[in-house]
């Protein structure tokens, strides 16, 4: 989670670097891309029509993905917003 978003500057790397992956819960992409990384949704097909789809994920502008299993060819991209 976002606790996880010193991780860049302790392991010696740019955020520019980073990739960051998550739900939209509790506003860990939009944090992520404020620090300069790469942030994509993960959406929850179960819930992307349901009161209980999380406003980061309903709202979110960056990229978004159906599935982890699309995220290789996703990062092999190297065109992204």
């Amino acid at each position: 989670g976002v606790a996880t978003l010193g991780l860049p500057d302790s392991a010696g790397v740019q955020p520019q670097e980073c990739v960051y992956v998550a739900d939209g819960e509790n506003g860990e992409l939009s944090a992520a891309a404020g620090l300069g990384m790469r942030s994509i949704l993960v959406r929850n097909a179960a819930r992307d029509h349901s009161k209980e789809m999380f406003r980061e994920a309903r709202e979110w502008p960056g990229e978004s993905i159906e599935a982890l299993s699309e995220l290789p060819d996703r990062l092999a991209s190297e065109s992204h917003p």
